[in-house]
């Protein structure tokens, strides 16, 4: 090393042998990489067939030190392949396709100055085939995903215009799954999933065909969940303004009541909300053309009568109050309409 600028100082450097630790394993074998020493790789080497897909699971995906080693697979020639880190939120790395039948290789190889300690296991992801559930609207099914490679999707027929929520039971994945709504490759609705209370709000199906809930689960977890695939039925009523009031019951998670009116231009209006069983409440008033004119948050608390601001309607035609709770709220109340 050229000491630079005539600057003075000592520098040690120690050189240490650290030699791979070469081993052969069976495919699904739980197998220790663990060194002794400081830039020690683990290379495993074990058996592939050409054309079928390899990776790597880490059964300890969650540390509480340092980073996860870097990964590399090498064909059976020796040519490297995928290359990852093996990232303590993933635990998977794959997969590796084989270009020919022998025996592969994978290094694991831990940086940044720790020793590497790692248990991991070879699986053959090959087929990657989801395991798919046909299911009716209405009827709870449950798909346990015992493989870290499985897909899980539940699949239904679904007509265009139809609302539909999703509801989950019986969780028992050890971490949050994303839940998603898809037709195709287009993406209708997603949430993440952490428990049997979940609920995707509902949506309106806006095509009709084979539609997919998909469950993405972190590739090394395994567990299952329940899906119930619900037809969300709204309560469509018509309402006069100064008239008879209209009361209603919310008898399912995500279902809405829409009350529409005519009203002219000009003509100012208020609603009034009565005997209210839930303590939050917060109505949408739309203009003929969709757009919302008011919104109007109630509040909480036990007050019997509640009344939103005035509306100046700017255009003739039928405005719709939109009762929408959030999650999975039940209750009742009655609704009036009245001239300001």
């Amino acid at each position: 090393m050229e000491n630079q600028a005539g600057a003075g100082g000592v520098i040690g450097i120690t050189v240490i042998d650290a030699p791979d630790l070469t081993s052969a394993v069976a495919l699904k074998t739980p197998f220790d990489a663990t060194a002794d020493k400081v830039g020690q790789r683990s290379v495993i080497s074990f058996p592939v067939q050409a054309g079928r897909r390899y990776g790597l699971v880490d059964l300890r995906p969650v540390e509480s030190f340092g980073n996860e080693p870097v990964v590399e697979f090498l064909q059976p020639d020796g040519t490297p392949s995928t290359s990852a880190s093996l990232t303590n939120t993933v635990g998977f790395v794959g997969p590796f396709l084989a270009t020919a039948t022998g025996t592969a290789k994978v290094v694991l190889e831990q940086l940044d100055g720790l020793v590497l300690d790692e248990r991991v296991e070879l699986i053959e992801v090959g087929d990657l085939r989801p395991v798919v559930v046909p299911v009716t609207i209405g009827v709870t099914s449950k798909i346990v995903r015992t493989d870290p490679t499985q897909i899980s999707r539940f699949t239904f027929t679904g007509a265009a215009g139809t609302r539909v929520a999703l509801d989950v039971s019986s969780f028992s994945y050890p971490g949050a799954v994303t839940m998603r709504l898809r037709l195709g490759d287009r993406v209708l609705a997603e949430k993440s999933v952490t428990s049997s209370t979940a609920m995707i709000d509902p949506v309106r199906l806006d095509a009709s065909g084979t539609w997919t809930v998909e469950i993405d689960a972190p590739r090394a977890d395994v567990g299952g969940l329940a899906v119930r695939v619900r037809a969300v039925t709204d309560i469509v009523r018509a309402i006069a303004v100064d008239g008879a009031s209209q009361s209603f019951t919310l008898t399912q998670p995500g279902q809405r009541a829409l009350l529409t009116f005519s009203r002219t231009s000009g003509r100012r209006f208020r609603v009034r909300v009565t005997d209210p069983t839930l303590a939050a409440l917060t109505l949408r008033v739309l203009g003929p053309d969709g757009s919302v004119v008011q919104t109007c948050a109630l509040g909480t608390g036990t007050v019997p009568t509640r009344f939103c601001s005035e509306v100046f309607p700017s255009s003739s035609g039928n405005y719709t109050i939109v009762f929408d709770p959030p999650g999975q709220t039940l209750g009742s109340l009655t609704i009036a309409v009245i001239s300001a």
